[in-house]
């Protein structure tokens, strides 16, 4: 978004009596770091026209502490607004379960996002070599998405012979009935902001591991009920963390795990607060 907000923010001197207000929805040292000559350009536009704006809303505190503490900006325009998630939308799409026979003895494992590098699923797919689950329980990973890794990720698939254990899905319009019927969302991601698909994990009534580096979702799981949202410090405890997972043969209706703090109503009454 980093583009559209500069391009906005140059128009400002000429529109002085107009609030300009921008989001800003990535971490930005993660950018800064990953994207070499560009990322430098992207550090002036944050510190020579981000404190230009009236507002910059970020959908997680950890966004505005890395303009404060590393880009070394004054973030005194900046505000926390949390992505909301519409519950009633997301459950409707999930009129049945879908498993198999063998459900409640296999852990069944979900991934959703774009397969791109910052995802983090071939770091995953690395981890899960020689993987064994707590009491005997056989176990699947399935990844929904589609991206420039989807050839990498194939031959690591291949490389550990994890064809019949991993399964690359292809791109879901509607991901959740996936998501309601599994027994835990994974997030091995390199960074992000603030990581809408955990939220729909929640809604869909499933828990969470995710590693530290998936950008807000530490604040998520603050907020959310104990041992709902599992934040790893490195893939050993990750998959540490998916050997507790007992399997279960879901019901409907799903029973959303959501934090308040995200529910679409409480989300849009801050919103217009701010505005």
């Amino acid at each position: 978004m980093i583009h559209a907000n500069a391009g906005l923010l140059l128009l400002k001197p000429f529109f002085p009596k107009t609030r300009f207000i921008i989001r800003e929805s990535s971490l930005p040292v993660a950018l800064i770091r990953e994207y070499g000559w560009k990322g430098k350009i992207c550090k002036l536009v944050y510190k020579i026209l981000y404190p230009m704006a009236d507002l910059v809303i970020s959908p997680a505190t950890a966004i505005t502490k890395e303009f404060e503490n590393d880009i070394k900006i004054n973030t005194r325009n900046h505000q926390t607004l949390y992505n909301p998630v519409n519950e009633n939308r997301l459950q409707s799409t999930v009129t049945k379960l879908d498993f198999d026979q063998r459900r409640e003895i296999t852990q069944r494992f979900i991934c959703v996002g774009r397969l791109g590098f910052e995802k983090g699923y071939d770091r995953l797919i690395e981890a899960l070599a020689n993987y064994t689950p707590a009491n005997n329980y056989d176990w699947k990973v399935e990844i929904v998405g589609k991206g420039a890794e989807i050839k990498n990720l194939g031959e690591l698939i291949r490389k550990h012979d994890y064809a019949e254990k991993i399964k690359l899905v292809g791109y879901q319009n509607t991901p959740w009935p996936y998501m309601a019927a599994s027994d835990c969302l994974l997030l091995p991601s390199r960074w992000e902001g603030m990581p809408n698909v955990v939220l729909e994990a929640l809604a869909s009534g499933i828990p969470v591991i995710a590693h530290k580096d998936a950008g807000g979702v530490s604040e998520i799981a603050e907020l959310a009920n104990d041992g709902d949202v599992k934040v790893a410090q490195n893939m050993n405890e990750f998959v540490e963390f998916m050997k507790e997972i007992r399997p279960a043969a879901p019901t409907l209706p799903i029973k959303s795990k959501l934090p308040e703090e995200f529910r679409l109503g409480n989300v849009m009454e801050k919103f217009k607060a701010m505005l």
